[in-house]
């Protein structure tokens, strides 16, 4: 598991997502975890970070989700 933060930078010109700027160049390629199982990492982002069990997206799909949430 890796959790980057950057700004977002994106426009309807400019997707790529793999570009946009570290907000802590120190972590450019963001924090990165392992874990035993999936469950454990799912338990480890809700609580660190409070993210949603429900809503991930693979990195294959994070461009086209991205995509899909300037157009709206």
């Amino acid at each position: 598991m890796a959790y980057i933060e950057s700004f977002d930078e994106g426009s309807e010109s400019f997707l790529n997502i793999y570009e946009f700027s570290p907000i802590d160049p120190d972590e450019q390629f963001g924090r990165t975890s392992t874990f035993s199982s999936f469950d454990e990492a799912l338990k480890y982002a809700g609580h660190t970070y409070n993210a949603s069990d429900i809503k991930y997206v693979s990195g294959g799909m994070i461009q086209e989700e991205y995509k899909l949430y300037k157009k709206l």
